[in-house]
């Protein structure tokens, strides 16, 4: 695990200024995407990925790409699978790592605020916490909470899935 932590932030260090500019430029990210061709779906996960890990880079110009470049419904299917599975591996990696990971993706009196929802399992107030744009906090702030994977996933599907087709949708007109 040490390993995996070493590696990923020397990677983050040599690539930031490359990410920022590449995830803060629309055009500059359709471009890249459509010269990918068949890698462009399987790149598009691995962007959404890396923007929850890589906080604070900007989660919107993905999902409105993938909408300009695979239309209202493969674009928010390619969009949703990046935000499940980086929410699932930032919950992971909280729960491995614990708080001193958290806060670094969180401000330690962020995480305060809202530490007497930790004790949650419920769905529907995770859902409610999804559902408000709070960006990326959330995904980390669950890794040390009760909340159970499994409702975990529930709650974020039905907070941000219908997001992500509106915004694809957006993204195509």
């Amino acid at each position: 695990p040490l390993m995996i932590v070493l590696g990923s932030g020397i990677l983050i260090w040599w690539f930031w200024t490359p990410l920022t500019t590449l995830l803060g430029d629309l055009d500059s990210l359709r471009g890249l995407l459509a010269n990918l061709g068949a890698w462009g779906p399987p790149a598009l996960v691995a962007l959404s990925i890396v923007q929850v890990l890589v906080a604070p880079l900007p989660g919107y110009p993905i999902v409105f790409v993938s909408g300009l470049l695979y239309g209202t419904w493969w674009g928010a299917i390619y969009a949703n699978i990046g935000l499940l599975l980086a929410g699932m591996i930032a919950m992971g990696l909280t729960r491995r790592f614990g708080r001193p990971l958290a806060e670094r993706f969180v401000a330690p009196e962020r995480l305060q605020r809202i530490e007497r929802l930790f004790s949650s399992n419920s769905v529907w107030l995770w859902f409610l916490i999804l559902l408000i744009p709070t960006g990326d906090f959330p995904y980390f702030a669950a890794g040390l909470s009760r909340v159970t994977f499994r409702n975990f996933i529930i709650a974020l599907c039905l907070a941000r899935l219908a997001f992500t087709f509106v915004l694809t949708n957006a993204a195509e007109r």
